[in-house]
């Protein structure tokens, strides 16, 4: 039985070998296509929440950039309620 089973382990390790560089080119070709399918930096940044922590600064931002502002205000009992690092 390991006789047999040296040979066979052998015979495949050759084989997946040689089918190794094809695989390679296919993920190789998928990954560039899939990379140059990704939008950009400034094509997401309309989906970017830029958000301030302090409402003075979000009014001086507002100002300047001629923007509005959404003001949430949160009163949560059960714990910290902090939207600048995701927790409400």
């Amino acid at each position: 039985m390991k006789a047999l089973t040296l040979p066979a382990l052998l015979a495949f390790l050759y084989l997946s070998t040689s089918f190794a560089a094809p695989l390679d080119e296919a993920i190789q070709s998928f990954s560039g296509r899939f990379e140059t399918a990704q939008p950009s930096a400034e094509q997401l940044a309309i989906w970017k929440l830029d958000w301030e922590d302090q409402l003075s600064t979000a009014l001086d931002r507002a100002k300047n950039e001629r923007r509005p502002v959404l003001f949430i205000h949160v009163t949560n009992i059960s714990g910290p309620s902090n939207f600048g690092s995701g927790h409400c």
